[in-house]
């Protein structure tokens, strides 16, 4: 840049000095115009010999060949002028022309590089925009990072491609690089371009997929209604609904008799066997106290101890029962409540109007109503 500031100060330097040297010679040219005038009045004039020896003098000589030059000046409508200036201006360019050439091709060289860095920074605010605008319309971070993620292994494999043209521009010339260069370019943008159109129909399924879903759900909140509307409003449906509210409040009542009597059937085993084992206990522990046993007695020691261990077995198996069965009673008592409460109804499924064409049809949406 400071070469180039030179150059163009320099630049303005001669030019200047070419403008003055214009002026000069405009102002040569009008003194000899006003020369010529005089001598063309003094030639005018009558013979005297006065005028006589002044024409004869040299001074009138060189004055009348300046009126000739004058004259021969503006026949040629100042060509001489001209060719000096334009001799004087071709010996400037010969100076100049090899610091202009070099400058001049710097110049280019940077032009290219800032529109290389044009383009890129272009192309960055492109993808910025590109994501802030998904982001705005999807608001995924997980898609956000993973485009982010696109963005820096594009970056990445742009620097390396830098990288690879800037070895091999000493071998390659640089018109061949800037033109890799910007193929490279080209297919990155094609490539980012791509990505964004593919983000793009992700998202359109995304919302179609996620409005297939709402219909869906509104769909089923429909039959839902409709079922429990035909069902009150059909005699033959709602007594066949009595008729199994009533087997379902007689099963469950059943269900809670059995497992009422089933806990106490536990317990009552669990208390036998609690008894067993410590009347075996004790029966052991008096044999062991005598100390010294005979064959019989050691026998019959083995067979009590094993018999507690079968009778512990066995209590810890009813406990398990007892356990599974507190578990299991506990979620019916927490439903009954609930029992009153519509649920789907699915015998009358065949209540529903329908077209040829098996699709549903209402007028508008019936509420569901409570039995």
């Amino acid at each position: 840049m400071r070469e180039l500031e030179s150059t163009l100060t320099q630049k303005d330097v001669l030019t200047a000095k070419l403008e003055e040297s214009k002026m000069k010679v405009i102002d040569l040219e009008i003194e000899l115009n006003e020369s010529s005038l005089i001598l063309s009045e003094v030639l005018k004039l009558p013979d005297r010999p006065e005028l006589n020896n002044i024409k004869r003098s040299k001074s009138f000589f060189e004055l009348q060949k300046s009126g000739k030059v004058v004259g021969r000046l503006d026949k040629g409508r100042l060509s001489r002028s001209d060719n000096e200036l334009d001799m004087m201006h071709c010996r400037d360019k010969k100076r100049e022309t090899p610091n202009i050439s070099k400058l001049t091709r710097k110049i280019s060289d940077l032009t290219k590089e800032m529109a290389i860095k044009n383009s890129k920074l272009i192309e960055q605010q492109r993808c910025i925009s590109i994501l802030e605008e998904a982001l705005r319309e999807n608001n995924n971070i997980a898609e956000f990072e993973q485009l982010l993620a696109v963005v820096r292994s594009k970056d990445e494999r742009i620097n390396e491609l830098e990288q690879i043209v800037n070895k091999n521009s000493v071998s390659n010339p640089s018109d061949c690089k800037d033109k890799r260069i910007l193929e490279l370019e080209d297919a990155l943008k094609e490539s980012f371009l791509i990505a964004a159109e593919r983000e793009k129909i992700f998202y359109e399924e995304e919302q179609r997929r996620i409005e297939t879903l709402r219909r869906m759900g509104k769909m089923e909140q429909r039959i839902r209604s409709l079922q429990n509307a035909s069902a009150m409003n059909c005699e033959t449906c709602s007594s066949v609904l009595k008729r199994l509210k009533q087997l379902e409040d007689s099963l469950q009542h059943c269900q809670t008799n059995r497992d009422h009597v089933l806990r106490q059937l536990s317990h009552v085993v669990q208390d036998v066997l609690e008894d067993l084992i410590s009347e075996k206990d004790s029966l052991i522990a008096e044999l062991e106290v005598k100390g010294v046993l005979d064959e019989s007695e050691t026998n019959r020691c083995d067979t009590l101890k094993t018999e507690r261990d079968r009778l512990l077995n066995r209590l810890k198996t009813e406990s398990e029962r007892i356990l599974e069965l507190e578990q299991w009673t506990e979620p019916v008592a927490q439903a009954a409540p609930e029992s009153s409460l519509p649920v789907d109804l699915t015998l009358t499924d065949e209540l529903l109007q329908a077209c040829d064409d098996n699709v549903i049809v209402w007028e508008e949406d019936i509420p569901a109503t409570v039995l």
